[in-house]
């Protein structure tokens, strides 16, 4: 349902049972329908890139790392990762790496779903994702377009507030978020099972750290492939670090004053 406001309209998605599950008012909020655990749940980190893990030392051209070794320092290491390697914790990354088990299993009906805030079926989406894949004659070929054409289609603009995807169509600005969120539902459009993934990235700022960021994981030929739309990453670097399946549990930790921080052991260019 969807009010006649020109803009920011107020958006509300029903069940089957015809019960409110999504609501989005007039741009400024968003509700959702939830358990009790998950509304309680830190959510709020997620539309902020004001968290980070701070590292000892710059990375020098670190969209080219294809390998990296971490030593992750601080009480709350073995929450995070419960399989930090040696006795040192080390954190091993490898370019492209995928979230969780991502790897191991094939799309859900929930990678293809129509949400509140994928709206797949949308008239301008189907044609936008049509036009974005022209010439791509099979899946591989049609995700490097996606990949490239949300790159060049939205300009890069920190944002406190998640933008919906339908207004990125009229108002082609966003941070992160927007671009996984829009790659996400122009790959399902064409019915790849895709989904936006949110964890830590290098940034090479003062002083150097890991912040926020957010990139896709897009099912290729039976198979998770890991994409980043706003670094323009067919397979992202290696400082791309997913978070933990419990997000809620991650973010509780990166955000409540942690002493978390990664000291840099070893470096793999491509």
């Amino acid at each position: 349902l969807e009010n006649a406001a020109p803009f920011d309209a107020t958006r509300i998605q029903l069940d089957e049972r015809l019960r409110p599950v999504a609501m989005t008012l007039s741009g400024l909020f968003e509700l959702e329908l939830t358990d009790r655990r998950q509304a309680l749940a830190p959510r709020t980190a997620l539309q902020a890139a004001s968290y980070f893990v701070p590292a000892d030392r710059r990375l020098a051209r670190h969209t080219e790392i294809g390998a990296l070794t971490l030593e992750v320092r601080g009480a709350d290491a073995a929450a995070l990762w419960p399989d930090l390697a040696g006795d040192g914790g080390l954190l091993e990354l490898k370019a492209g790496l995928l979230s969780g088990s991502a790897g191991e299993r094939r799309g859900s009906d929930g990678d293809l779903a129509e949400t509140a805030d994928h709206p797949v079926a949308d008239p301008r989406i189907l044609s936008l994702a049509r036009q974005a894949t022209d010439g791509a004659d099979d899946d591989p070929a049609r995700l490097a377009a996606l990949t490239a054409f949300v790159n060049g289609y939205l300009r890069y603009e920190e944002t406190p507030v998640r933008r919906h995807v339908l207004r990125l169509l009229d108002e082609p600005v966003g941070d992160c978020t927007e671009f996984a969120d829009l790659l996400t539902t122009l790959a399902r459009s064409l019915g790849m099972p895709a989904r936006t993934v949110f964890g830590l990235a290098y940034e090479d700022g003062s002083p150097p750290a890991f912040r926020f960021h957010a990139w896709n994981e897009v099912e290729v030929d039976g198979r998770w492939r890991a994409v980043d739309p706003t670094w323009n990453q067919l397979r992202p670097d290696a400082t791309h670090i997913p978070l933990p399946v419990d997000a809620g549990r991650a973010l509780e930790l990166l955000t409540g004053g942690s002493s978390l921080n990664f000291r840099i052991r070893d470096v793999v260019y491509f």
